[in-house]
């Protein structure tokens, strides 16, 4: 039966990998996905061989759902619970990866982790690991666009940064756990005093910038290319240049 079961997956990646092969020869994939998770291989080690979209749900999808923004569990079209991530307790498995695998935001996120435990543990052993961590941290950096300081020790666990081409984070700024963060996003210094705290859960969209000492209420929502300069409250969306709230609560609850 087990041989059975392994034949099959073998002949199902097989296959997978020859269409993904062919996609590359006939130009209608970039190379760039060698150097990814494929999808075929999604859940392996889970003994379950599905395509990457089912294993869980885009961050985009997730946003836009509803029940997802109040933090209210939702099932997704493959018929999986899910609940928005909470804003008090950090989700480490988002920020989590192997150390070979090719994902430049949480390699970069994994070299700051280990260089602040590295610092803190001491010793020969501590000052070999930070120095490593130290190169490590360089190279993600590099290769992913991201500016996030090594010294940046304010960042909560389960950061999510999907795309980190010119994310730019203060090393002081603070950041609760479970965090959204898309491309292009500046978080540092602005025409109010000091640095911008953000609450646990909050999503800050593509080329929004958060300038100086606000405050982002926990779950609140960031639109792209929005332009923050003043506090947001808990659960608000804002949106514009400058930013301005437009709602305070999901709609749906309303009422």
């Amino acid at each position: 039966m087990a041989t059975s079961q392994t034949r099959q997956r073998l002949h199902v990646t097989a296959q997978a990998a020859a269409g993904a092969i062919g996609e590359l020869v006939s130009g209608h994939r970039s190379p760039s996905f060698l150097f990814t998770s494929p999808p075929f291989f999604a859940r392996a080690s889970e003994g379950a061989l599905r395509p990457a979209a089912q294993t869980a749900p885009s961050a985009a999808s997730s946003a836009a759902d509803p029940s997802y923004l109040a933090g209210q569990s939702r099932t997704t079209e493959s018929g999986q619970q899910m609940s928005r991530p909470s804003g008090k307790v950090a989700d480490w498995s988002r920020e989590a990866c192997t150390p070979l695998a090719w994902s430049p935001a949480r390699q970069l996120l994994r070299a700051l982790r280990d260089y602040g435990a590295a610092r803190e543990r001491g010793g020969v052993l501590g000052v070999v690991e930070s120095k490593l961590a130290v190169l490590r941290h360089r190279f993600w950096s590099a290769v992913s666009g991201a500016e996030i300081p090594l010294n940046a020790s304010r960042i909560a666990g389960g950061l999510l940064i999907p795309h980190p081409n010119g994310v730019v984070i203060h090393p002081e700024a603070k950041i609760g756990p479970n965090c959204l963060v898309f491309q292009q996003v500046t978080i540092g210094t602005g025409p109010v005093p000091g640095v911008p705290t953000l609450g646990g859960g909050v999503d800050v969209g593509p080329g929004a910038k958060i300038l100086g000492g606000v405050t982002i209420g926990e779950g609140a929502i960031i639109g792209a290319n929005s332009v923050v300069i003043q506090d947001v409250p808990a659960g608000a969306v804002a949106v514009g240049v400058p930013a301005v709230i437009k709602r305070t609560r999901p709609r749906h609850l309303e009422r």
